[in-house]
């Protein structure tokens, strides 16, 4: 049976280090809301090449896609991505787009919470340089494009803590694919 994985998590909380490990040691493919969401930038002007990286530009295309042309505008983009297999669907953040997920993909969408302190994740954005201080941190922090994050979390059917060294958390990734029944012929037992 084909299942999506959808990461939820705070930025630099480790969703995408998850996603590299699971891509690798699984051979799971992914798909990134970001990426989509830039790619649509591109298309429509409103982001040049350069700035793709730039979070805070971003924020700027997601919240001007969301306003202008719903949640579901760039989550079905998402899923054209997608073939017939199963996927992990990294950076979900609106509830709109959970719900738009869910009504496509109903009971083979597996959601899974990354949590990690507060002063962890700024510690890493400023060692990856997306922030230079604790006010920018903050300022992307308020972002309404990451104001549904928390509700998200709490309607995720596993939770892993990502606050110490990649070995802990892949130990704990291991362990979640265990629970979930995961073998590499890429498939899930529920």
């Amino acid at each position: 049976m084909t299942y999506y994985l959808a990461l939820i998590g705070k930025r630099c909380s480790g969703k995408d280090t998850f996603s590299i490990y699971v891509s690798e040691k699984y051979k799971l493919p992914s798909i990134n809301f970001s990426k989509i969401i830039g790619q649509i930038g591109l298309e429509l002007k409103l982001i040049k090449e350069e700035e793709l990286l730039n979070k805070s530009k971003l924020q700027y295309v997601g919240n001007f896609l969301r306003n202008n042309y719903g949640e579901k505008f760039y989550t079905e983009k998402l899923m054209n991505n997608v073939k017939n297999k199963n996927y992990l669907i990294n950076g979900m953040r609106h509830l709109g787009e959970l719900e738009y997920l869910k009504s496509r993909l109903h009971d083979k969408l597996v959601l899974v919470g990354i949590i990690c302190d507060d002063e962890i994740r700024y510690e890493r954005a400023k060692s990856i340089d997306i922030v230079s201080s604790l006010q920018d941190f903050q300022k992307l922090e308020d972002n309404p494009a990451e104001a549904s994050i928390e509700k998200l979390l709490k309607k995720s059917e596993y939770k892993l803590t990502n606050n110490n060294k990649f070995d802990d958390f892949y130990k704990n990734i291991d362990e979640l694919f265990k629970k979930i029944n995961y073998n590499k012929s890429l498939t899930f037992n529920k």
